[in-house]
């Protein structure tokens, strides 16, 4: 059968309609370059009661983020937790730390959100921006690049030419393994457990942390004061699962040590696996990656979803720039900035967390002491504490321009 190519040659095509991917293509839309955007399926729709297990911490760059791209009401269209502090603690030993929204000048440190919602959003803009068209159902069979033009081969016979192609697939994202960028890959034996939960005592909008031996557990506040999102990240998650509702809320209410009272489940429950990956280079020859197609890491600090909107927003931020200089957006250069600028913060995350994950699974004693002690002395010193909170909120470092707060 002979190839047909869709349209002329876009700006960018963007393979993968997930979060970062149709969040690229709206940001991408409204700076005025031209995208095609491929996924095989739409978003699942949102739950006519209840709510998702899975949920997504936003700091306050990724609202930002998402406000500059008029996308911020529409996620907000559907019940959302805010947290004004975040305590951590160790189950092991008497360390712990607190993070209060007042040391970085604001009245939350950020919100929880519904896993897909922001996808829904993104969605839902992108029919009223005339530049972008989305292709779906549909799938992408192979990917040619020349030197001024990357063409997408679907699985239909259709072609789609872009001056630059985007993979926004996800963690085994096919058109990484073609253009063969290898990546760093390590498997932490756990799953992470996903529900929603009743408790006796109010959250009091606290995102709360503890450090368990077999992994850590999170309690991410819901809008209503007596419901959390859990996150447990385990590695006895195959007993825990087997578990009744009520021999489950028993053991939750444990592994949290009480602090919320007894947890009731709310609903079902799910798992994932945990692993790390982060590609060696988040570009190639009129190709770049963003999200998890880029790196994958360890929900301990609820930091992924960030990092995506964070390379989105870079992305965004590069080609414009590129644009206004009359650049090519899909040169070596212009896309070795982007590279160079996630790069950084993307493997520092990783590590970090790599570390944390093994500090705080350690068994040993002193191992113990160390960690105590060092989260006791971070919790007193106010200044390196207000930085981390910072940190954590994204507002610290060299952020993209529509990260950036007025």
């Amino acid at each position: 059968m002979a190839e047909r190519q869709v349209g002329n040659v876009v700006d960018v095509a963007i393979v993968g309609g997930g979060m970062a991917g149709s969040v690229l293509a709206a940001g991408l839309g409204r700076a005025g370059f031209s995208v095609v955007l491929i996924d095989r399926a739409e978003p699942d729709p949102a739950p006519a009661q209840g709510r998702e297990l899975r949920a997504v911490a936003l700091s306050l760059a990724s609202e930002q983020i998402l406000r500059q791209l008029g996308l911020w009401p529409i996620v907000a269209q559907r019940p959302m937790g805010e947290y004004r502090r975040m305590h951590v603690w160790d189950a092991a030993g008497y360390g712990s730390i607190t993070f209060n929204a007042s040391e970085v000048g604001s009245d939350k440190l950020g919100s929880i959100v519904e896993n897909n919602q922001i996808q829904r959003a993104a969605w839902q803009a992108l029919p009223l921006l005339g530049n972008v068209k989305v292709l779906c159902p549909a799938s992408v069979a192979g990917l040619t690049v020349d030197d001024s033009v990357a063409t997408l081969r679907l699985a239909d016979d259709s072609t789609i030419a872009a001056r630059l192609v985007v993979s926004a697939e996800g963690g085994n994202a096919a058109l990484r393994e073609q253009l063969g960028i290898g990546s760093y890959e390590r498997s932490y034996n756990q799953h992470g457990i996903v529900a929603t939960v009743q408790t006796a005592l109010p959250h009091d909008q606290t995102a709360w942390q503890r450090f368990l031996p077999t992994g850590p557990l999170a309690f991410l506040p819901l809008a209503e004061p007596n419901k959390c999102s859990i996150v447990w990240s385990t590695s006895d998650s195959e007993r825990l699962l087997a578990l009744s509702d009520e021999q489950f809320a028993a053991e939750l209410t444990q592994a949290l040590g009480g602090r919320l009272g007894d947890c009731r489940l709310l609903g079902d429950r799910a798992s994932f696996p945990l692993q790390a990956k982060l590609a060696e280079t988040a570009i190639a020859k009129r190709f770049a990656l963003v999200g998890d197609a880029a790196h994958v890491i360890h929900p301990l600090a609820g930091q992924g979803g960030n990092l995506a909107l964070l390379d989105v927003a870079s992305l965004i931020d590069v080609l414009s720039v590129a644009r206004q200089r009359q650049r090519d957006i899909g040169s070596a250069t212009v896309l070795r900035r982007y590279d160079r600028w996630r790069k950084t913060e993307n493997a520092a995350m990783l590590l970090a967390l790599d570390g944390l994950k093994h500090l705080y699974g350690s068994q040993n004693p002193l191992v113990g002491r160390i960690r105590s002690i060092g989260l006791n002395l971070v919790d007193a010193a106010r200044p390196l504490r207000r930085r981390l909170a910072r940190h954590a909120a994204g507002i610290e470092g060299d952020l993209p321009a529509l990260a950036k707060r007025d």
